[in-house]
């Protein structure tokens, strides 16, 4: 019997270990988008022709002019990032779960 606890341990151990891991490498990932996304019109002015063209292909699509404006599309997943900065509220409900939790626990408000 506690061969088979010492073993569910073990396995609980290295998920927790692997979990953790996967978390610092997503933070590291992160930031490092983060930090590129803020200097990328630097990048962008210091690049050559080339580099610039595809950028705007990686980023864009089904450009077109309409008389002297630009029409396109942000390709995925930009445009998530770009819908989600026009959103105030990212957790929709949080409130009312924040609400019944005090509730339940006896914290009326």
């Amino acid at each position: 019997m506690n061969t088979i606890k010492s073993i569910k341990l073990y396995d609980l151990d290295l998920n927790l270990n692997n979990h953790t891991k996967a978390d610092e490498k997503f933070t590291i990932t992160v930031n490092y988008l983060l930090n590129l996304a803020s200097r990328a019109y630097q990048l962008f002015e210091s690049s050559k022709l080339e580099q610039k063209r595809q950028l705007i292909n990686f980023l864009l699509s089904n450009l077109r002019l309409k008389g002297k404006t630009l029409l396109y599309e942000v390709n995925k997943p930009f445009d998530a990032i770009l819908n989600a900065n026009k959103c105030s509220n990212w957790l929709p409900g949080l409130d009312n779960i924040e609400n019944k939790l005090d509730y339940s626990l006896g914290e009326n408000k």
